[in-house]
């Protein structure tokens, strides 16, 4: 597990373009006004009704590494990200070192709540195509796009991971102390 973390660390620091998460965003403090916090999720980006068992039974892999660049429509905070409003958007990308090919993914939220997943949308990113670790596998579409409708997720704090794959070979990434979620 800490050579796990270590290793995320690393990839994370060396990638061109991402953002350290020890520091503050840009959002820092600023709320997203009503109309661009409307534009980060629609009805459709609510958390899975019932999302299959796979998704809490994915076990943390040293072949899936994650990272989280931003927060749209929160506020980087001591704690992690402070929500603003109901809906935002998470960016990242998580590479499984298995496959050319990133496979799907889901944002599995973690709380004293309950758990609460919502789908993640696969992009072309080709700072991480691209990094050092990752030219060799030169992974297709490792970026990450999670637009969240929150109605339903109860306040509180939530543990963020990825879950890449499906079924039994879905793999967990946790994305760490310092990018915890809190709702408000």
């Amino acid at each position: 597990m800490k050579t796990h973390i270590a290793v995320v660390a690393m990839l994370g620091a060396a990638l061109a373009g991402c953002s350290d998460p020890q520091q503050p965003s840009s959002l820092e403090g600023a709320a997203q006004p009503p109309a661009q916090a409307a534009a980060l999720a629609s009805a459709t980006d609510r958390a899975v009704a019932q999302p299959p068992a796979w998704v809490h039974e994915a076990t943390t892999s040293e072949r899936l590494a994650c990272y989280l660049d931003v927060v749209e429509g929160g506020a980087r905070t001591g704690a992690g990200w402070n929500l603003v409003g109901e809906a935002a958007r998470l960016s990242g990308w998580a590479v499984s070192l298995d496959s050319k090919q990133q496979p799907s993914a889901v944002l599995l939220l973690h709380g004293a709540a309950g758990d609460f997943v919502f789908n993640a949308v696969r992009s072309q990113r080709d700072d991480v195509t691209n990094a050092e670790q990752f030219k060799t596998l030169a992974p297709v579409h490792p970026g990450l796009a999670v637009p969240m409708l929150l109605e339903g997720v109860p306040a509180g704090s939530y543990h963020l991971a990825v879950v890449a794959g499906e079924g039994s070979d879905a793999k967990r990434c946790d994305l760490g102390e310092a990018n915890q979620l809190l709702v408000p």
